[in-house]
């Protein structure tokens, strides 16, 4: 039986470069992304919009369970800690977990990468794909990078190159 991949789009806030942005940001003391269970193995996938989409594997922690107690001394401070003690996995033993399953699909990758660039008009950026450990085929897209770091993309040097020939060009025609 061959299963397709099921994809679950991940809470989103988009975050515009807005004056109160900065100001909104600099009062929070701390910003809180909500754990997704997932395999130890992050799909990061590093998109040059009109060269296409380089994915690429990370390792991750594993996942665990948190709790949260209130300090009685200090209502407002709360401690975050694990339930059970955080072992790492090797990279290999992650990895190799990963390539026993069946491959995310190379045209999901550009369906969302194409999905991105229509919705938010940027060319060069990154998303990560997680698996959820009780279901490996269903996928969730967790984040989306503007310009990310894409030292672990392959042959980055040659499309750095291409996207920014390309920009002079429109740059120089406009």
């Amino acid at each position: 039986m061959q299963h397709r991949p099921r994809l679950g789009w991940y809470f989103a806030s988009e975050v515009r470069n807005r004056p109160s942005t900065k100001e909104v940001l600099l009062r929070l003391r701390y910003i809180v992304q909500q754990l997704i269970e997932h395999h130890p193995v992050v799909h990061k996938v590093y998109t040059a919009y009109g060269e296409g989409t380089f994915p690429t594997l990370v390792a991750s922690i594993p996942s665990n369970n948190f709790r949260s107690q209130k300090l009685e001394d200090n209502l407002e401070q709360e401690i975050f800690s694990f339930q059970t003690q955080i072992k790492f996995s090797f990279e290999d033993q992650a990895l190799e977990i990963e390539h026993n399953l069946p491959p995310i699909p190379q045209d999901l990758n550009d369906y969302i990468a194409d999905s991105v660039y229509q919705r938010l008009g940027i060319q060069l950026f990154g998303f990560d794909i997680i698996r959820s450990p009780s279901a490996p085929h269903d996928l969730s897209l967790v984040d989306i990078n503007y310009y990310p770091n894409f030292k672990s993309a392959e042959q980055f040097d040659a499309i750095f190159r291409n996207i920014t020939k390309r920009y002079n060009e429109w740059k120089k025609g406009s």
